[in-house]
């Protein structure tokens, strides 16, 4: 419980590859939602972790800055406005449309208040449906009816390259 298919947590600092010893990280504990920042976590997903189990280069195409509601307001700036923010030379914003801003409410408490998370949407994740409900119905010895539905769903991590999480302690 807790671990992925590496045996590792879904982020982590010591992700491997098979046959390598390198270790890969999704993780950084002190990363705060800066431009600058947000340019290391690119760079990172992009380059450093852009491989496959077999050491091969993959592409990996950040989509999603995803941030708790106080975030939203400084993810905007370094997101969306055209200029670098906090420059006074009238710098263009590289990050500008980058990626789409996403704030998420279940992103409130102490440990995630300042955490954010990059990915690329579709990729790394797998959900399951068991689809429509099963119904069972159960009569009670007073002669009331219960209706039973009943369904299983889940998630699970494929590929961990494919999201980073930062300002978070691992």
């Amino acid at each position: 419980a807790g671990f992925i298919y590496d045996g590792n947590p879904w982020f982590d600092a010591a992700h491997t590859i098979s046959g390598g010893s390198s270790t890969y990280a999704n993780i950084d504990s002190s990363l705060a939602l800066t431009e600058a920042n947000l340019e290391t976590v690119l760079t990172t997903m992009r380059s450093t972790n852009a491989v496959d189990e077999r050491g091969d280069r993959i592409v990996i195409r950040p989509t999603h800055l995803i941030v708790p509601p106080a975030l939203i307001f400084t993810a905007n700036k370094i997101l969306r406005s055209v200029q670098l923010p906090g420059s006074a030379n009238n710098d263009i914003n590289p990050l500008q449309g980058a990626l789409i801003p996403v704030s998420w409410r279940a992103l409130t408490d102490t440990a995630t208040a300042a955490a954010y998370y990059v990915i690329q949407a579709g990729r790394g994740l797998r959900c399951y449906d068991s689809g429509a409900p099963t119904l069972r119905q159960y009569q009670h010895m007073n002669g009331d009816i219960s209706v039973i539905a009943e369904f299983q769903f889940g998630a699970t991590v494929t590929n961990w390259r494919y999201h980073f999480c930062a300002n978070k302690a691992s």
